[in-house]
C-alpha cells in the first residue's frame, strides 16, 4: 500500500508539473511572447492539455494524500489496542533491564582500567536510572 501510495504520489507530479508546463507554453504563445506555435488550433490543444494535466496531477497528489491520513487512522486504531500496548510496556521494561546490565558493565570496565571517576559517574546514572523507574512505575501506578 506505501509504495502504490508513492507512486501515485509521484506520478502526480509528474503530471502535475508536465501540465503545468504546458499550460505556460500556452498562455504565453497566446500573448506571442513564445514563438512556439503558428496555428491556434494548436495552441489551444495545448491549452486544454495543460489545464488536464494540471487538473489530473493534483487529483492525483490528493489522493495519495488522503490514503495516507486513511493509513494513519488505522495505524492511531491499532496503537491504542490493549495487547500493542502491552507489549510495547514489556518491550520498554526489558530495554530498561538490558541498559542497566549493560551499564553494570561498563562500571565494571572501569574499575579494571582504573577509571574511578568515570565507575563513579557511571555508577551515578545507573541509580538515577534505578530510581526514577521505581518513581515512575509507583506514580503512573496512582495515576492510572
Amino acid at each position: 500500500m506505501k509504495k502504490r501510495r508513492i507512486i501515485l504520489f509521484n506520478s502526480g507530479i509528474i503530471i502535475w508539473a508536465c501540465g503545468a508546463f504546458a499550460l505556460f507554453l500556452g498562455v504565453f504563445n497566446a500573448y506571442d511572447d513564445l514563438q512556439i506555435t503558428e496555428s491556434k488550433s494548436i495552441e489551444l490543444i495545448i491549452k486544454i492539455g495543460g489545464c488536464f494535466g494540471f487538473v489530473i496531477g493534483l487529483a492525483l497528489i490528493i489522493l495519495s494524500l488522503l490514503s495516507l491520513f486513511k493509513e494513519s487512522k488505522a495505524a492511531e486504531i491499532e496503537e491504542k489496542d490493549e495487547r500493542n500496548i502491552a507489549i510495547r510496556g514489556k518491550a520498554v521494561e526489558m530495554t530498561c533491564l538490558v541498559t542497566i546490565i549493560l551499564l553494570l558493565v561498563l562500571v565494571l570496565v572501569f574499575i579494571c582500567i582504573n577509571l574511578n571517576i568515570a565507575a563513579l559517574l557511571t555508577g551515578l546514572v545507573m541509580l538515577v536510572h534505578s530510581f526514577s523507574l521505581v518513581f515512575l512505575h509507583v506514580y503512573y501506578s496512582k495515576k492510572m
